[in-house]
């Protein structure tokens, strides 16, 4: 799969100035990764599971949330300077599984 961060509803630019804000940080306190209901159907998946994303760096624990808006084959997850020493740069490629 082919992992994509962007930016957050309730983050602006990287998140740095707008993390420190508690209301904020409460309503992005989860990671969600979108993956395409195909996808999704595919690996035995429903919104709210758990799932970790493995890269070359590390892995990431998130929450799937299903959604049309990514195509097949990608996952997408809000930006988050956490993120920065397990992906490189904004796109690369994972490997999915359910969160035992």
């Amino acid at each position: 799969f082919t992992l994509m961060a962007g930016p957050s509803l309730y983050s602006f630019g990287s998140g740095t100035r707008t993390s420190r804000i508690p209301d904020l940080r409460y309503l992005t306190r989860e990671k969600h990764a979108e993956i395409n209901p195909e996808d999704a159907k595919s690996l035995g998946l429903s919104s709210g599971d758990g799932i970790i994303l493995n890269t070359n760096k590390g892995c990431i624990k998130a929450v799937s949330k299903i959604s049309g808006r990514v195509p097949r084959g990608v996952l997408r997850i809000d930006l988050r300077p956490d993120l920065s020493g397990i992906m490189d740069g904004k796109v690369c490629y994972v490997g999915v599984r359910r969160d035992a």
